[in-house]
């Protein structure tokens, strides 16, 4: 007999989900066939299990039968019209963004051929010469047929638009018949033994592929720089060949694997080599990343610098298995498309600065930190950055522990402008001396064209050597006043930008090399 066990929960893992269907059965004494339609063709058969969880019956098999109902090269009519209006499609929004760019270059023609007459009307007039009426016939015929090529450009655009909107529909319509229920029908068939006639809560759960979730965040900054709001959505995305209605879902970070295999063993020669009298060396780039900036003074563990941020595939979860459930039912569309679900929300207070790093970026960047105030972790993932005026800018999180500090960026200053410039001076060599000198002259040019005075916090580097042969020393005297470098050669300096006025920071060293180093 045909059953209904609708899908009621899903659990949804980084690339794959558990999707449990329970439904009440009334089943009569002996053995009993019973088929459930349409579960996903793609599931995995092994992870196929049926229970009884409530009621006298047992399940003595359960396995699932797959029916193909066209081969991918196997085409029906519906399909070929749909591939052929998309091809179409493409060709028709390629055609009218080349005619959009020829248009636009024609106005542009014209735009420079007004320039040019203006341009012949004023050297007539230092000539002496008078044409008023054959200058303002030609201008007056330019000035139309420039309204009418701009016409025509808008209405271009127009089509381009409808194009645009028409193509895209087509391309999700091509995606859903390109789903796995569109090329192959699955039965979950379980067969079930009762001593008497009974009714009983049947459950079914397998594991399917072509599912996943990735957590997204939104910020909001107040009017007023003192708090922020951040909520934490996972964005689920899943072409199962099921329609997930009204279900409760839950996401987890668990990996689960369907095999893993050792690694291969090779063997590695060892060889001794006579030592250079020469030390090569060269310059590289080193990322320094924390995901977070540990927790407040005096609250808990981890308030010295943070942690190293790891580089994984996947979420990150900090190394524990976390589970979501969110507080409300979903539905999911098994047609490949983002659906974002809520998580949580807090509130926390936010602590604004401005700061530049202007061998980075020349402009002077908002930043906050605050702390995760919520009793969750912040999981890896994108953050939308919003403030009174809408959205402004989009940035990315790493793992943030419940109590951990953290900080984002909320794009540039209008107000305020950087220039950065950087001399080299000529090397030094003393005589009976094997070191080599050679000093490096930084300089940061801050203005402030508004009224308010502003407070900028400045973030400057100089390299940092890993060889004693090597040596790179601040230079105080022509530094500005204050300038200290920590452990990873990072110099912050703090600056007053009156109203309307201007700073110079001032940043000298030098890169002292022995003789027998080459490469730098």
């Amino acid at each position: 007999m045909d059953a209904e066990l609708p899908i009621v929960k899903v659990t949804v893992l980084e690339d794959r989900a558990h999707v449990v269907r329970r439904g009440r059965l009334e089943l009569h004494a002996g053995a009993n066939r019973v088929q459930v339609r349409d579960v996903s063709p793609i599931l995995s058969d092994k992870t196929l299990y049926g229970s009884v969880v409530e009621g006298k019956a047992k399940v003595v098999d359960v396995r699932v039968e797959r029916e193909v109902l066209r081969l991918l090269e196997d085409r029906t009519e519906p399909d070929r019209a749909l591939r052929a209006a998309l091809e179409r499609a493409h060709h028709e929004h390629r055609e009218l963004e080349s005619e959009c760019a020829r248009r636009r270059a024609e106005l542009e023609e014209l735009d420079s051929l007004a320039r040019l007459g203006l341009a012949e009307v004023a050297e007539d007039v230092r000539w002496g010469r008078s044409e008023r009426a054959r200058w303002e016939q030609e201008l007056r015929e330019l000035e139309h047929t420039e309204a009418s090529r701009l016409a025509e450009l808008l209405g271009v655009e127009r089509r381009l638009d409808d194009s645009a909107r028409a193509l895209a529909d087509l391309q999700r319509r091509a995606a859903v018949a390109q789903s796995p229920a569109s090329s192959c029908r699955a039965t979950a068939v379980l067969e079930l033994v009762c001593e008497a006639d009974a009714s009983v809560m049947v459950q079914l759960e397998y594991l399917t592929a072509g599912a996943c979730w990735r957590p997204y965040h939104r910020a909001t900054l107040s009017s007023e720089q003192d708090s922020l709001e951040l909520r934490t959505d996972a964005c689920v995305w899943q072409n199962t060949g099921e329609l997930w209605e009204n279900v409760l879902l839950a996401l987890s970070t668990e990996r689960a694997s369907l095999g893993t295999e050792p690694p291969l063993l090779s063997g590695e020669l060892l060889r001794t080599q006579r030592k250079s009298a020469v030390l090569q060396v060269s310059t590289r780039e080193q990322q320094v990343t924390t995901a977070g900036l540990g927790h407040e003074e005096g609250a808990g563990p981890g308030t010295a610098a943070g942690r190293e941020a790891p580089t994984l595939l996947g979420i990150d979860d900090g190394g524990e298995v976390r589970l979501f459930r969110p507080e409300r039912k979903v539905t999911v569309a098994s047609d490949g498309r983002p659906c974002r679900v809520e998580l949580f929300t807090f509130t926390a207070p936010a602590k604004t600065e401005l700061v530049v790093m202007p061998e980075l970026a020349e402009a002077v960047l908002l930043k906050s930190v605050q702390s995760n105030t919520g009793s969750w972790p912040l999981l890896a993932g994108p953050v939308d950055l919003l403030r009174s005026s809408g959205l402004c800018g989009r940035t990315k999180l790493h793992y943030i522990a419940p109590g951990e500090r953290f900080e984002l960026g909320w794009g540039p200053e209008a107000s305020l402008r950087v220039h950065r410039e950087i001399e080299v001076l000529p090397a030094e060599e003393r005589a009976l001396s094997s070191w080599t000198s050679v000093a490096h002259r930084v300089r940061v040019r801050l203005s402030n064209l508004g009224p308010a005075a502003r407070k900028v916090r400045v973030r400057e580097r100089i390299p940092v050597s890993e060889l004693e042969k090597v040596v790179i020393e601040l230079d105080p005297e022509h530094s500005a006043a204050g300038a200290k470098a920590d452990e990873d050669g990072i110099v912050r300096l703090k600056v007053s930008l009156p109203p309307y006025g201007r700073h110079l920071c001032e940043l000298a060293y030098t890169v002292k090399r022995h003789s027998d180093v080459v490469g730098l």
